[in-house]
């Protein structure tokens, strides 16, 4: 047996360094944010005496780290190892005519990152050649099992103990040569090799090759062609790319591997190669050991702090390494004895504070007595400065705070290198107009509190599915004519997928060009989560939404993005908001569902009580029994109609829908315990089709873009708007009793 499986290190250090960040060449190709473009007011506690002021800046970003250009040579972290050129090669199997030439790599971890049996390894050396890449695969093994090749099927395959190899030019995803070579029935048969793929337009190639059995284990030794990467010409300087994986299938066992491949864990991109530059005869260092980016894994199984998990050779055991970023030493460590390998994890501390070195950790290296022993490069680009805090000056009059606290810097994600700057205001009067200055800001922030009762119809703006169209700019400048308190956007915010940071630039910019009110007062905005502010839309974890998480994530659970909002507080109460996560952080069933029926118990008799979710139980678009509408349907909708909420708003499906009142999927009348259904999300994206004739549940549905509004009314009742981009109404009601009862004029 080859390898071990689900093998982890668990030995831990301290590593004293700020909370990790990143920056990509999207995100430094977008404007500069600015608190001019990004403001952004919002409540994380009660309405009536708070607020929070945002904006988004740059931060002071240390210079690059040497080693971290992509294979390309763009701006990109990619390791990228020196293949030195040697010119006498005979690929036949004997790895004599090496000697000590070529970039020799001694460690070989399995492809998730876990730990190789210690009886049973494999190592590579790689160089080039005016012809093509040389590789040296040596396998150790106690049970080689010979390979066979299928080729009468209509996909040829492999099988057996065999070598994997991808060789790329320096564009990854261009051009590619995939070749496999399996250990041979017999020592004389050369004819278990087979090229997977290659270039269109190029002939049949078949590398020089040879493989040697011996016992404990087997040696391949290829020369992979560089005439299948049309156009490549093989100078000093030059780049390619190389990913190898060596495959153990003893019989009756699921196969095992073995891998060299790009980046920190290669199961997360199998597309990935290790960068080659070509360079000229010399000397070059080993790579004996790995460096990785993990998460710990706190006691509620979400993800916790990130470390560096390091792996290495058996001859690193007790020997003490030196972690450098570029010039910078940020530690030593001692390796120890893990599951026969060395090892050692290093906690990254996660805040800004300390005396944090100035470095990058956008490429590191592990040296041993002056030379280089592993290389890393990371998809986030981890740094140790922040931005300078900045403070809110207040304004001369009347309501003005005397003082105004220090902003807190979050992180904007991990990956865009800007952050958010956030000013908490506490103790503020309800239903009062404040003006503050933000630095960076050519006018004053002028907002206002909630009041602490509802005398008058308090009005906001309703819609979800937003995104960046100048459509959304006309949706945002007709619900600014309605002078709302506040917008509440159910999911689908930028549509940056948890990865574009730019996408939220213009978004916020939007808000703050057409949201606003002709008194110029700023609207703040509540949001529920959707699939498009996670990286992978559902069943992930609330680090997945990172964007979304730095500007409105002390409002939610730490365990997935739902929580309540209340306007007043204790017995005087006047609205409640449930703002849920359909199955993007978080199930919609078990923690969340326990903590939904507990806070709805709480509120018992508040007058007005809306949920706001992305993913709709009644959809107007998507199938009604689909796998992710079908969940609030089984675990929240029952707790809806108990607890009688006013209205309920989804999204989603890019179009405008209000159900009947519904009571276990079945349209009631009113005053019998029905739920109204509002929205279905389209504050700005394209419009989809609904079905004709409507849908039992639906009242009505259209395929138009709109934005709803809300109002609060005195008597426990609630008027709503729904209007499209040129003003035009498209539906018009008062909620009563958990029934619509059509309004004959539009709502002023």
């Amino acid at each position: 047996m080859l390898l071990s499986k689900n093998v982890s290190s668990r030995v831990v250090a301290g590593l004293l360094l700020a909370v990790p960040l990143a920056l990509s060449s999207a995100a430094s190709a977008q404007s500069v944010p600015s608190a001019e473009s990004t403001l952004l007011l919002t409540w994380f506690e009660d309405p009536t005496t708070t607020m929070a002021v945002q904006w988004i800046t740059p931060g002071d970003v240390p210079p690059r780290a040497a080693g971290t250009a992509d294979i390309s040579g763009a701006d990109h972290p990619l390791p990228a190892f020196d293949a030195k050129q040697v010119d006498d090669l005979v690929f036949d199997g004997d790895p004599a005519d090496w000697g000590r030439r070529g970039l020799r790599v001694a460690h070989m971890p399995q492809p998730n990152g876990n730990w190789p049996d210690p009886t049973g390894s494999a190592s590579l050396r790689s160089a080039w050649t005016p012809h093509g890449l040389a590789v040296l695969v040596t396998v150790t093994d106690d049970e080689v099992l010979r390979a066979s090749v299928r080729r009468k099927s209509r996909r040829p395959r492999i099988s057996g103990d065999r070598v994997e190899f991808r060789l790329t030019g320096a564009d990854p995803t261009g051009p590619s040569l995939r070749f496999a070579v399996g250990v041979p029935q017999d020592d004389d048969d050369d004819d278990n090799t087979l090229v997977t793929s290659q270039p269109r337009k190029t002939e049949p190639v078949a590398p020089s090759t040879g493989v040697a059995v011996h016992d404990g284990g087997y040696v391949v030794e290829t020369l992979l062609p560089w005439s299948v990467l049309r156009g490549f010409e093989a100078v000093p300087g030059a780049r390619c790319g190389l990913q190898v994986e060596v495959v153990d299938e003893d019989d009756g066992f699921e196969p095992e591997r073995l891998s060299l491949a790009g980046y920190t864990n290669a199961a997360e991109a199998k597309q990935r190669t290790v960068a080659l530059v070509l360079a000229g005869p010399g000397r070059v260092d080993a790579v004996r050991a790995r460096i990785e980016t993990r998460k710990t894994q706190r006691e509620d199984g979400l993800p916790g702090a990130r470390l560096l998990a390091i792996g290495g050779e058996p001859r690193l055991i007790g020997e003490t390494v030196t972690l450098r970023s570029g010039k910078v030493v940020l530690g030593k460590i001692k390796l120890e004895r893990v599951q026969g390998f060395a090892g050692a994890e290093w906690l990254l501390k996660d805040d800004f504070g300390g005396a944090a070195p100035t470095a990058r950790l956008d490429a590191l290296t592990l040296e041993l007595d002056g030379r280089v022993v592993a290389r890393a490069a990371f998809d986030a680009i981890y740094w140790s400065l922040a931005p300078d805090p900045a403070t809110l000056q207040p304004i001369a009059n009347e309501t003005a705070p005397d003082r105004l606290p220090e902003a807190e810097v979050v992180a904007f994600g991990d990956r865009s290198g800007w952050f958010v700057q956030r000013v908490r205001l506490t103790e503020l009067k309800p239903d009062t107009d404040y003006a503050v200055g933000v630095p960076g800001r050519l006018e004053p922030v002028r907002f206002r509190t909630a009041p602490a009762t509802l005398t008058k119809p308090l009005v906001f703006a309703e819609g979800g599915d937003v995104g960046t169209s100048h459509h959304v700019g006309m949706l945002h400048d007709e619900a600014a004519q309605w002078d709302p308190l506040f917008g509440l956007v159910g999911g689908d915010c930028a549509y940056g997928n948890g990865r574009d940071a730019g996408t939220w630039l213009k978004y916020l910019k939007l808000w703050n060009d057409h949201m606003s009110p002709d008194d110029g007062r700023s609207v703040p905005m509540l949001a529920a989560i959707g699939n498009h502010e996670v990286d992978g839309g559902w069943n992930k974890h609330p680090e997945d939404s990172p964007f979304f998480r730095a500007l409105f994530g002390p409002l939610f659970s730490p365990r997935g993005a739902y929580a309540t909002l209340d306007f007043g507080s204790g017995d005087d109460r006047y609205a409640s908001f449930y703002l849920l996560d359909s199955g993007h952080t978080i199930d919609h069933g078990g923690r969340q569902t326990n903590w939904l029926k507990k806070a709805m118990a709480q509120r018992r008799g508040v007058p007005h009580q809306f949920a706001c979710y992305h993913v709709p139980a009644y959809p107007s678009h998507r199938p009604f029994d689909s796998k992710e509408s079908a969940p609030a349907r089984e675990h929240w909708v029952p707790l809806f109609e108990e607890q009688q909420l006013d209205a309920v708003f989804e999204h989603h499906d890019h179009t405008y829908k209000r159900t009947h009142a519904l009571k276990g999927g079945e349209e009631v009348a009113p005053g019998d315990g029905g739920v109204l259904y509002l929205g279905d999300g389209c504050w700005g994206r394209p419009p989809r089709s609904v079905d004709s004739p409507l849908r039992p549940y639906l009242a009505v549905a259209k395929s138009e873009r709109n934005v709803m509004r809300v109002a609060l009314n005195p008597d426990g009742t609630q008027s709503v708007l729904a209007v499209n981009e040129h003003g035009q109404t498209l539906d018009d009601i008062t909620i009563s009793a958990g029934a619509a009862v059509e309004t004959a004029q539009p709502a002023p």
